[in-house]
């Protein structure tokens, strides 16, 4: 996102806008991102980037709203161009999504007969239901 003072007169009190402030939110996701420019000057611009991350135990496939806010001001101070930009993102899950999301490994010293205890957690997020999952575990310093 760009946000630019397209005031063309020379730089002064009167057309410099000190504080701006940009909002990206997704109020259904409880998402909220907000970044500050300062100081932009007639005829500048400045460049940002504002991002969000889908929750991965998003159940629910939909168009969800996005909305963008930006507004300036001057030093007195006076509202510049206040905008709300409004779209949606269509959000939805792959037929086949299982995923590891965490996984530990508990052992003791190593010994002729170690016991090792790994705990994992098999999560699907798709859209298929799996009746088993298959994890392998190999271990390549022993070629296990």
């Amino acid at each position: 996102m760009t946000i630019a003072n397209k005031n063309k007169e020379l730089a002064s009190e009167n057309n410099l806008i000190i504080d701006g402030n940009v909002t990206l939110s997704v109020s259904e996701l409880g998402l909220v991102q907000a970044l500050n420019l300062e100081n932009l000057n007639p005829g500048s611009s400045s460049t940002k980037v504002l991002s969000f991350t889908v929750p991965s135990n998003l159940t629910e496939e939909k168009p969800y709203k996005v909305e963008i806010v930006t507004q300036g001001f001057d030093q007195w101070p006076v509202e510049y161009r206040l905008s709300v930009f409004s779209f949606f993102v269509n959000i939805t899950r792959r037929l086949n999504d299982v995923v590891i999301e965490n996984a530990a490994v508990n052992y003791s010293p190593a010994q002729c007969v170690s016991t090792v205890q790994l705990d994992i957690n098999v999560t699907n997020r798709g859209k298929a239901t799996f009746n088993n999952v298959n994890v392998s575990v190999t271990q390549s310093a022993l070629g296990l």
